[in-house]
């Protein structure tokens, strides 16, 4: 999430992406707050950061008159033996299903012991054409849990219920840090980041899922959706075309952005209009992906066990094969 100050220079204009096909804004209207009766700054913002994942998310956030990447505050997740990150698994389980929880558990309290809920965000493009990438071990591996759903809710619920956890988490840190009343009254600008083959529908049961969990809740605020690769092109076009930089970007360069995520590879290719006075650039082609991440290969590790050892794989518990679990997280640091 290092393009937050790169999107807060956005917003002050100090860059513009020119074509902003996949750019979407919800706005909610009514009465706007008066910024003046709080003592802040006229049109002071909070801009937040959403990085919603397949398998990891996380929130950074920092007033719109932030400057340097220092003052950016990034929520702070605890991973197993007390170690501090900036992204915690996007992964939820439910009371519901899980008789001695109390309490849904979620991120990193939702061990692989309790049945849970991961890669649910794949799930929300329910129209997508099917690819190459969609095979039947996709079938097998909700039928074993992956991608599992509660019988109470579906995908979208999955969805909202998992960032209402993000959410709260997100505004008791921002209540400490900037104050309970700054907060209360300051209008929230939330950008959330979606993959770009996304269809429009993914898209809005994404915005919806947001707002109902509690961003842009407000007749103040707003909510807009930024695809993965636009996002990474401001961060690092901004980086590249800084003062001083070796082989600096210049006005006619055209740029490749992999993003290459836990759910989906997306490729977008950007052409550079203008660095000086300001850094401008614009898609040169549409783009193009795949439901083809990181969960793809996992899927293929669990096939080829599968199909290697028999019901010797096939009969080992999720909790010691699914998300979470020794195998998958050793995986995890081999892959």
């Amino acid at each position: 999430m290092s393009f937050l100050l790169n999107i807060i220079n956005f917003r002050n204009q100090d860059l513009w992406y020119q074509s902003q096909p996949r750019i979407r804004r919800m706005s909610f209207s009514g009465s706007r707050s008066k910024p003046v009766a709080t003592g802040l700054p006229p049109r002071y913002k909070i801009i937040v950061a959403i990085d919603y994942g397949t398998t990891y998310s996380g929130i950074s956030y920092g007033a719109n008159n932030t400057k340097n990447s220092d003052d950016i505050e990034y929520m702070p997740w605890l991973a197993p033996f007390e170690v501090e990150v900036r992204k915690t698994p996007t992964r939820i389980a439910f009371k519901n299903e899980n008789m001695v929880l109390g309490l849904n558990k979620w991120g990193f309290d939702a061990e692989p012991k309790y049945v849970s809920c991961s890669w649910t965000k794949l799930l929300l493009d329910k129209n997508a054409v099917k690819g190459e990438d969609d095979d039947i071990t996709s079938k097998t591996n909700i039928d074993e849990g992956m991608m599992h759903l509660p019988p109470h809710r579906n995908a979208n619920g999955v969805c909202e219920d998992y960032l209402r956890e993000l959410y709260i988490c997100f505004a008791a840190d921002a209540k400490k840090k900037l104050g309970a009343d700054v907060f209360k009254m300051s209008p929230l600008d939330c950008w959330i980041t979606l993959p770009a083959i996304w269809s429009d529908e993914a898209k809005e049961a994404t915005l919806n899922a947001a707002r109902e969990a509690g961003f842009a809740k407000n007749s103040f605020d707003e909510i807009h959706t930024i695809a993965e690769p636009e996002a990474a092109a401001i961060s690092t076009l901004k980086e590249l075309a800084a003062p001083g930089t070796p082989n600096a970007v210049q006005s006619g360069d055209n740029i490749m952005i992999c993003d290459c995520g836990g759910g989906t590879v997306d490729i977008t290719t950007y052409t550079v209009t203008s660095v000086v006075p300001k850094l401008e650039f614009k898609e040169l082609c549409i783009g193009t992906g795949g439901k083809c991440g990181s969960t793809y290969i996992d899927r293929h590790l669990h096939a080829m066990l599968s199909e290697r050892f028999g019901d010797a794989f096939t009969a080992v518990p999720y909790s010691r094969k699914g998300p979470g679990s020794k195998l998958m997280n050793t995986w995890e640091c081999l892959k």
